[in-house]
């Protein structure tokens, strides 16, 4: 689709007519070349200067010019000359040398191109003519300004030649010559031709065909030659067209190897046998022929028939110039491809490159047209190719290549440089053309009605090979829709021709309206005699329009797009683009440093303002923002300010969404974006997401880079959200966490406080834990504000926050500790470090940190039973909650029960009744006391950092026993219980054992258990020995809990037992009353013992001097055990047998 923008105008026009008809335009710089009915060339000057067309030199031709042509890197110039007879019509082709630099007075130097000359000196002075030996008419001529290549359609083929530099024979004396190199034959007439580099374009009445030159090193292969792989050097003509125009991203097409895509060509592409099954045989040989192929289908054709018509030959030997298809069907074909069906390519050296490498071609664009009405009067003309260059240090490098080619009513315009041939813009003229011109960045049409000028899309296309597109940079879309910008009267049209700075156009005004078209029957190929008219020239005019320089038309475009700003945002954003492909292409186009530096700060503008266009959008495209003001190089700063005008008036009509990923870019990002700004800034910032994006409002005042604005503004606008919008919020405790921080810096911890105990645990957990940084301050290394008010508040908080993190593997033990102050004096006072230790030991999957973090929690624990003081301070707290012991399956394990009966505990039911510290709390101002609030007498176990209570009244605890006597409810010896659970962990290791024993002093309470379970790790004698010692009454149940299937510590057991027991005169019944106590523990370990021993070991363990009686069941029980195992074992190895 083509979009309608008025906003191009030519600068200026100038209007001038020469003394004879002119027959074609050529413009070269500020020159302007006419070929006139007079047998000349007249050289206009088009600097708008005092000398503006003005004629400033001419020069002769042999014969009538109807086509010239300049090549700059030659500086010749080229001309299709026309020379008519009674009997028949001669084209002949002509180059000019010192054209611009000869005497009208001089006569000229005339010889045959590939011939040597003969003259004996040089001189600049004298115009030096060059013909072309062709026996055929030439329907058109093209060169190739990079290399010079000069090319002429000569019916079906196009004959190539290569510009080169000769030396006179014993001289030094330089001249050019060009070579006859190549010729390519195609299926059709050809109109019109196109070169660049080793791409090639050809036109006929209704196609269009794009070919590009595949070059190998390897030898070519004639008749019954075989395979030489003996590489062969190119003639310099390739040389020179891979150093002139090699690409950047296809740089291997044409290189030394010879390889393209990654595939070696070596077929050769010379004359053709006699019969397809000769060139057949002669690529593979007679022996060849007799392979067999791995294929299901495979069938062996034999080719050497006795007579023709019994030959077959498949497709893949067939030639392919052997069939051409006539149809005039509509087809497009898009390559790269090696052929197209019916319409081949023939492709050959000649001359003295004949015995050159192989050369064959690939096909990237092939097109029939079928044109609407009357197709007979129509026909393709206007072919261009548009290369695209690098500037480079040692050679332009070519980086973009379009096609353009028009009909009457409408032209097309392909990327034949990409991997695939891409159509990337029709052009639907309002009127029929006739001649289209192409700039660097503009097209203009000649209609019957005036001059058109369109938008192109060649610098999107070449952006793509010259630039990376990312997040950080975009590259408009070659394909999307072209703008008409302009449109200028004109009548009687009959050439156009593009300069520097100018349109040039030819205008013949008729006697007739009727006669104005211009008669192509006698333009044809084979008969292309000097162009004629139906009516006799009256007149004839020059225009030399003015083209307005890219930063004036640029400066245009962006005028007309601020009146689309608000009105129309597809149309502001259309010619945006435009206005930057247009800027763009002028950059690549700079000559000097200069001129660069300045086209880049327009590109800067432009990339600015589509950045603002996509700030605004809420389509799909408003990512687009990001990329837009990166390419703009703006600060974050820079970008605010371009919006702050239009959010100040609370327009809601735009969305900003594109704004809001920009700024979610910026200030999320983990590269520090590094632009200060100031408070106003960030006021303005926090307005747009108050505004537009009310849900991320907390997340970016907590979570984001920004981190200066005013927190007034920022807490009113969080009061200010839509209570809807709040309710309905997931990030309603993330809103109340920004507020809370924010009253901290505004020094109001009351109101963060209430904002903190709102909340429940695991929300604020959730939080802090996706949020870390909101835990820590600035330096890293201390807590931040917040946390350390939940410290105070909500110390749970912090300790799960804390785990999860260390989890996570974001903040390590050693970290956390030292966020909790673990190097103060007092450690042990510090309950924060202690239930960190324990929650970090509650998982098995921990285990990595078990050993450093059992050794300090040891020691804590040690250190506050060694307290005595612990107990009196007590006397001014609330009793604590009797789930003491952690819960998890981590080092914290379940006490033996036969714990509960070691001092200080005096059996199970001490550990859970009412401290002895303390008796029924009692109202100071109720004098009937205060009734229990719980089943067992204590009253709802409340945090110590809880909220105040409402009323004023004061509880009070009396105690009723000695502080000086250990309590020996659970309440006071908490970390007793939680010392003998990690001991009880069937992994403790000895260094556990040896570390708290090296911290245990004999005044300690619960100083006999601890013993126990460390000796129980160390050595089992001794633990055995304290327990029968002490509590012998405790003994089965210690047994039972340490000892396990080990025989032998349950025989050193029992005879720790008998040691206790005196045995006089055999009289083991008399003392079993005075030791009943160390009996009823001997006779218990004496039957385990009796399951484990066999009868023989048994008897041996047991005292002589004590009655048979007493050990008589012991021993059968043994006996009988140890039958049931003989008994077992017989019958498994007669089952397994």
């Amino acid at each position: 689709m083509v979009r309608v923008f008025s906003c191009h105008n030519f600068v200026s026009q100038q209007v001038f007519s020469t003394k004879s008809e002119p027959l074609a335009l050529c413009s070269v710089g500020n020159k302007l070349l006419v070929s006139t009915d007079q047998c000349n060339i007249e050289i206009y000057d088009l600097s708008h200067s005092e000398k503006s067309c003005q004629l400033v030199h001419s020069f002769h031709t042999v014969a009538l010019v109807h086509q010239i042509i300049h090549n700059n890197k030659g500086n010749y110039i080229g001309a299709l000359e026309v020379k008519t007879t009674r009997q028949h019509t001669v084209t002949f082709v002509r180059i000019y040398l010192n054209w611009l630099t000869c005497k009208p007075d001089q006569p000229a130097r005339a010889r045959i191109a590939g011939q040597n000359a003969r003259w004996t000196e040089a001189s600049s002075n004298m115009l030096e003519v060059v013909e072309l030996p062709l026996k055929d008419s030439v329907s058109h001529i093209a060169s190739c300004d990079k290399t010079g290549n000069f090319v002429v359609a000569v019916a079906r083929c196009l004959k190539l030649y290569y510009h080169c530099t000769k030396t006179l024979s014993n001289s030094d004396i330089a001249y050019s010559d060009f070579e006859p190199a190549l010729n390519i034959d195609l299926s059709f007439d050809i109109l019109e031709v196109a070169v660049c580099g080793d791409f090639l374009a050809a036109v006929s009445y209704d196609k269009v065909r794009v070919v590009k030159l595949v070059w190998s090193r390897k030898r070519n292969i004639s008749g019954s030659e075989k395979f030489d792989p003996q590489p062969q050097s190119l003639p310099e003509f390739v040389e020179d067209v891979i150093d002139g125009a090699t690409t950047n991203k296809q740089e291997s097409s044409m290189d030394s190897d010879g390889i393209q895509n990654g595939n070696e060509l070596d077929v050769a592409t010379t004359a053709s046998p006699a019969s397809p099954v000769a060139y057949y045989e002669s690529l593979l040989g007679e022996d060849s022929l007799n392979l067999e192929v791995e294929d299901e289908h495979y069938v062996m054709w034999d080719f050497k028939g006795d007579e023709e018509e019994d030959t077959f030959i498949p497709p893949c030997v067939t030639q392919e110039y052997l069939h051409d298809d006539k149809s005039d069907e509509p087809i497009e074909v898009l390559g790269p491809v090696d052929a197209v069906v019916g319409n081949p390519i023939h492709v050959e050296w000649v001359g003295k490159y004949r015995s050159s490498a192989p050369i064959t071609s690939c096909t990237v664009l092939h097109r029939c047209v079928k044109f609407p009405g009357d197709a007979s009067q129509q026909y393709l003309h206007s072919l261009k190719l548009l290369p695209t260059y690098k500037k480079d240090s040692v050679k332009d490098r070519l980086s973009g290549l379009c096609c353009f080619v028009s009909g009457f009513h409408a032209g097309f315009m392909y990327d034949v440089f990409s991997s695939d041939c891409v159509l990337l813009s029709t052009y639907n003229y309002t009127a029929r053309t006739s001649y289209v011109g192409v700039t660097n960045s503009l097209l203009h049409a000649v209609t019957i009605n005036g001059l058109e000028t369109y938008t192109i899309r060649k610098m999107a296309a070449a952006l793509l090979q010259l630039e990376q597109p990312s997040d950080q940079w975009v590259i408009p879309s070659p394909t999307s829709d072209i703008c008409l910008i302009g449109y200028q009267a004109f009548y009687g049209v009959r050439g156009v021709s593009v300069a520097e700075h100018d349109i040039v156009m030819l205008s013949k005004a008729l006697d007739s309206p009727t006669s104005k078209r211009l008669d192509r029957r006698h333009h044809r190929p084979g008969s292309t005699g000097r162009v004629r008219y139906s009516g006799d020239c009256t007149s004839w005019s020059i225009y030399v329009l003015r083209k307005p320089a890219p930063i004036q038309l640029y400066s245009e475009m962006l005028e007309l797009a601020a009146r689309y700003k608000f009105s129309n945002p597809t149309a502001h954003q259309q010619i945006m683009v435009e206005a930057y492909l247009l800027i763009k292409s002028a950059l690549y186009k700079a000559e000097d440093e200069g001129q660069m530096n300045l086209f880049s700060e327009f590109v800067k503008e432009s990339c600015a303002k589509l950045g603002d266009h996509y700030a605004r959008d809420s389509s799909p495209d408003h990512v687009l923002s990001v990329a837009y003001y990166s390419m703009s190089e703006l600060s974050l700063k820079e970008v605010i300010d371009r919006h702050k005008d239009d959010i100040a008036t609370q327009d809601l009509s735009f969305t900003y969404q594109g704004l809001l990923h920009y700024l979610n870019q910026i200030l999320f990002s983990k590269t520090k974006f590094g632009d200060k700004i100031s408070k106003e800034t960030g006021d303005i910032v926090l307005q747009i997401y108050s505004k537009h994006q009310p849900e991320s409002l907390s997340d970016v005042i907590l979570n984001s880079q920004l981190t200066e604005f005013s927190h007034e503004t920022a807490l009113t606008l969080l009061n200010n959200k839509n209570m809807e919008i709040m309710d309905e919020s997931r990030n309603y405790a993330l809103d109340c966490l920004g507020k809370a921080v924010i009253h901290l810096e505004l020094c109001d911890p009351d109101a963060a406080v209430a904002l903190v105990l709102s909340l429940p645990k695991d929300t604020i957990v959730e939080q802090c834990v996706k949020y870390h940084h909101l835990m820590v301050d600035n330096t890293q290394t201390q807590l931040s504000h917040l946390a350390q008010l939940l410290r105070r508040h909500r110390p749970d908080v912090v300790i799960t926050v804390l785990v999860h993190l260390h989890d996570n593997k974001i903040i390590d033990m050693n970290k956390a500790l030292d966020l909790l102050d673990v190097h103060t004096e007092k450690l042990h006072d510090n309950i924060h470090v202690r239930d960190y230790l324990e929650a970090l030991l509650n998982s098995k999957d921990r285990q990595n940190v078990f050993d450093k973090a059992l050794k300090l929690l040891i020691t804590i624990y040690m250190n506050r039973i060694k307290d005595k003081d612990r107990d009196l301070m007590r006397s001014n707290t609330k009793p604590l909650p009797h789930n003491h012991l952690p819960r998890g399956n981590g080092h914290f394990v379940s006490r033996y029960a036969w714990l509960d009966q070691l001092p200080p505990f005096q059996g199970s039911r001490s550990l859970v009744q009412q401290c002895e510290f303390y008796r029924t709390l009692t109202r100071a101002t109720s004098p009937q006391g205060y009734r229990s609030s719980s089943p067992q007498g204590f009253i709802k176990s409340v945090s110590p950092h809880a909220l105040r209570p409402s009323s004023p009244q004061t509880i009070r605890y009396s105690p009723t026993r000695d502080p000086s006597e250990p309590c020996p409810c659970c309440c006071c010896n908490e970390d007793l219980l939680k010392l003998q659970s990690l001991l009880c962990w069937k992994q403790t290791s000895q260094e556990t054992a040896r570390l708290v024993l090296e911290l245990l002093d004999l005044d300690v309470k619960g100083h006999l258990s601890l013993e126990v379970l460390c000796q129980s790790r160390l050595d089992i004698s001794i633990a055995s020995d304290l327990i029968v010692n002490n509590h012998a009454d405790l003994t089965m149940d210690y047994a039972n809990s340490l000892l396990g299937n080990n025989t032998d510590n349950w025989v050193a057991l029992m005879q720790i037992l008998q040691t206790k027991i005196s045995f006089e005169e055999n009289r083991f019944d008399i003392l079993a009353s005075k030791h009943s106590v160390y009996m009823d523990a001997f006779k218990g370990v004496l039957s385990v013992v009796a399951e484990l021993l066999e009868p023989v070991n048994l008897l041996g363990i047991l005292p002589s001097s004590a009655s048979n009686e007493m050990f008589l069941p012991y021993i059968e029980r043994c006996f009988v055990k140890h039958k049931a195992d003989q008994l077992q074992k017989q019958v498994f190895q007669k089952v397994m047998s």
